[in-house]
């Protein structure tokens, strides 16, 4: 019996043992470190502990009590001394634990009491329980006082550990007391998203201005926030209905920053960039007594005052820095790169280049793409009267990552420009001599970039131009104020092409009863690139016969044989016809005009005046189809075109003699005047319908036109080999006694045409000849030899029903073969 009770008690120990053996985990990975804390607010120790590492937890306290917490639900074993020292307790997520001893402490996590293990992630926290909750004040029980106090701690009305109620709204202000700058941090964070809000103000009141990012929501912390002052001022709002936790706040008074010397840092690159001169202009000390200046490391100034300090011969990037003698931390730094001409932006940022031709790419180089959560600033300044412009190579962004372009110094500069998508940018210039640009990515999705380059523009004359128009919108008159010629001597005034004053200086011109928009130049006489340009538009753009309709179904058909000008500030509404949407993108004030294709291919140029509000011009795009059944041609969409810009607006796979839509639409409902001139492939009324107005050639002239349109109002007879002619136009030109040939075998000849030669007057027309089919393919050709002096008409046509785009030519050969009879020789 002894030997069976013996044979027990040692059968319960040893299964005691092994039991206190299992649970009792020791890892050997360490990952995350933290300080016990001295209050019950609980402290996060990692975001992602593995079930096989340990926390290293220093500070702990004899005698508190903790509760280790991991929302894996980890098997938690608690060590004292080293991470296999002494088992302070051991069991399951949250584990409640009482120190024994003072010092650091190791928390081991598992997924199992066997101490099985796991790589994923887990957070772990760890609360003193037993210790005091921070002292601080509750906003409702200081709503509206001021405290003055560096230490002030604020919570929502819940305290420390509850949650805010309802329809709260309590605010309260903290200031230092001192010259010392308020700044308060968030130690906790939570409330109702889109409801329940905290605002901070940069001052003593809730008048004052709000801080970046006010106000809060959610359970993003704000971090940490600096007032520019003194004081700072926390409000608190909350709804109707579901709280939440609510907030810690801890405030905290810092030194206001110091006021260093006002410093102009000019870098001078040599011809050939292998060296750069600085000039360093200290134009005032502020607080500083004196400063010394500081190149690359070595103090090559110590202790000096106002004044211009230069250094020759720099073949290094460097940095500049202008050092308070009595506040060492009180420093002007200007970071100065090595002169080159292709930088990226990352590598420039903040900087200021000097100069006219600068390659800027992207963060990602020629080749590479940016990265997310970018923000860099470069400012390109041409160092002379001149204006600096800007053109692309290449760009694409994601539609929300922006390239912004400012006039001037900074991004305090005029906005000109706002940029992403995959369009290239057309070319930007500045009214200033510097340029900034500005590229903002956000935290997803990156694309190639950009590649841009600089040059300088010169200066024009300062100009104003003061439009008067009729009473009755059939005329204006133009005056003209030069009022500084800036870097010209005399300027040529041009308008529409003509020039009214030729080498002229400052004063006021005057050019009278203008009747239709025109573009008016004023031109340096020595330099013919240096214009000063402004499109003034016709009087009362919206109310013209030709303005574009609000409805598809009521779009004119618009004769673009002059350039035609509209706006998109006439009071124009989306309408219920389809499609609904321009390029992709909503509409806003969206107006419709017809035209018909005289070619495959068509290629108008573009004018896009100032707009308002947001400045980026126009989106266009084309339809073909009717009204109600509408289908946009590919590759039509120009989206958008961006303020003050000129373009040249392509697009294919038109059916000839179609009619096609056009719609226009304020990008974002932007308000602009802008201007069309076809260049190719638009169908114009013919000016030589009719044998009288012939228009008139001359040796070596071509002409692209169509018969769309034409009347054959006064369509002759047919010669022989020129078939009948049917709509046509007419030419004209006078014989020299060259032999001639007038030919519709040229590439903008798009349909089967005729020609027929007829010698004048229009009154009493005979035939010299015709053909048709003569030239390559259903082209025609004719070659005769001219009479001098005499005049010729010309008649361009399509065989039968035939209509289309012609090229007609005409070529003059002086070295007419003679035709003399030999005679016979003895």
């Amino acid at each position: 019996m002894k030997k069976f009770l013996l044979v027990l008690i040692l059968f319960i120990l040893s299964f005691t043992l092994s039991k206190q053996v299992v649970g009792q985990c020791t890892n050997t990975s360490a990952y995350g470190s933290a300080t016990a804390p001295s209050t019950n607010t609980p402290i996060e120790v990692s975001t992602c502990n593995y079930e096989d590492e340990y926390n290293t937890i220093s500070g702990v306290v004899a005698g508190e009590t903790y509760e280790s917490a991991s929302d894996c639900g980890s098997y938690i074993t608690v060590r004292s001394g080293t991470s296999g020292g002494a088992v302070v307790a051991h069991g399951w997520s949250p584990l409640s634990w009482t120190a024994a001893v003072s010092g650091t402490h190791y928390i081991h996590y598992n997924t199992s009491a066997a101490c099985g293990t796991d790589a994923s992630c887990c957070t772990t926290t760890l609360t003193c329980t037993s210790c005091t909750p921070p002292s601080g004040d509750n906003i409702d029980d200081v709503d509206g006082t001021t405290i003055i106090d560096c230490s002030a701690t604020i919570y929502d009305s819940g305290g420390f550990s509850g949650s805010y109620t309802n329809s709260e709204d309590y605010s309260v202000t903290i200031c230092s007391g001192t010259a010392d700058l308020m700044e308060i941090s968030f130690a906790s964070f939570a409330t109702e998203s889109g409801w329940d809000y905290v605002y901070v103000y940069d001052g003593n009141s809730t008048g004052a201005p709000q801080v970046t990012g006010s106000p809060f929501s959610g359970t993003t912390n704000p971090g940490t926030i600096t007032a520019s002052g003194t004081c700072i001022t926390i409000r608190f709002t909350s709804d109707g209905s579901t709280t939440s936790t609510g907030f810690e706040i801890n405030a905290n008074c810092v030194p206001p920053p110091c006021n260093p010397a006002n410093v102009t840092v000019t870098q001078t690159c040599a011809p050939d960039n292998s060296n750069y001169d600085l000039e360093v202009d200290v134009t005032a000390l502020v607080d500083a007594s004196s400063v010394d200046i500081i190149i690359g490391g070595t103090t090559e100034e110590s202790s000096v005052g106002v004044g211009t300090y230069t250094y020759n011969g720099l073949t290094s990037g460097t940095t500049v820095l202008v050092v308070d003698d009595s506040d060492p931390t009180c420093t002007y730094s200007e970071t100065i790169i090595m002169c080159s001409n292709e930088h990226n932006i990352d590598a420039v940022d903040g900087t200021t280049l000097t100069g006219c031709n600068y390659t800027i790419y992207d963060s990602g180089g020629s080749t590479g793409d940016y990265a997310n959560n970018e923000l860099y600033t470069v400012t390109i300044c041409s160092g002379t009267a001149d204006y600096i412009g800007v053109s692309f190579a290449d760009f694409y962004t994601e539609s929300i990552d922006d390239l912004n372009i400012y006039d001037g110094v900074g991004t305090g500069g005029t906005l000109i420009a706002s940029l992403s998508g995959s369009t290239i940018p057309s070319d930007i210039t500045t009214t200033s001599t510097c340029i900034t640009i500005e590229f903002d990515s956000d935290g997803s999705i990156v694309y190639d970039g950009f590649e841009l380059i600089t040059s300088c523009i010169c200066n024009p004359a300062n100009t104003t131009i003061t439009q008067t128009c009729a009473g009755d919108n059939s005329y204006y008159d133009l005056s003209i104020v030069i009022s500084a010629m800036v870097e010209a001597a005399t300027v040529n005034i041009v308008v529409g092409g003509t020039t009214e004053y030729s080498g002229v200086g400052v004063g006021t011109y005057s050019v009278n009863g203008l009747v239709a928009g025109t573009t008016v130049q004023i031109i340096d006489a020595a330099d013919p690139t240096c214009i000063y340009s402004e499109t003034i538009s016709m009087c009362d753009l919206c109310n013209s016969p030709s303005a574009p309709s609000d409805e598809c179904s009521a779009a004119p058909l618009i004769d673009l044989s002059q350039p035609f000008e509209g706006s998109t500030d006439c009071s124009y509404t989306v309408g219920a016809e389809n499609p609904a949407e321009s390029c992709g993108v909503s509409l806003d004030n969206d107006s419709w005009m017809t035209f018909i294709a005289g070619s495959t291919d068509v290629e108008i140029d573009y004018t896009v005046g100032d707009c308002e509000p947001i400045s980026d011009g126009i989106q266009l795009n084309v339809f073909s189809g009717t009204c109600a059944t509408l289908t946009e041609v590919p590759g039509s969409c120009v989206n958008p075109t961006g303020e003050n810009t000129t373009g040249t607006w392509n697009f294919t796979g038109l059916t000839i003699g179609e009619i096609y839509y056009i719609r226009i639409d304020g990008y974002a409902g932007d308000l602009c005047d802008y201007y069309f001139e076809p260049v190719t492939g638009v169908v114009i009324t013919p000016p030589n319908d009719e044998c009288p107005d012939a228009e008139l050639l001359t040796c070596g002239d071509t002409d692209v036109a169509s018969n769309i349109l034409a009347t054959a109002d006064d369509a002759p007879s047919g010669c022989a080999g020129g078939g009948t002619p049917a709509e046509g136009v007419w030419y004209s030109f006078i014989g020299d006694g060259s032999e001639v040939t007038i030919s519709t075998d040229n590439p903008g000849t798009n349909f089967d045409t005729e020609i027929n030669i007829f010698e004048g007057p229009c009154t009493a027309l005979t035939c010299v000849g015709g053909d048709n089919d003569g030239g390559v393919g259903m082209t025609s050709s004719f070659t005769f030899t001219t009479t001098n002096g005499t005049e010729y008409f010309i008649y361009v046509d399509g065989d039968g029903a035939a209509i289309g785009q012609f090229e007609v030519s005409l070529t003059c050969n002086t070295a007419v073969p003679c035709d003399a009879d030999a005679g016979a020789w003895d």
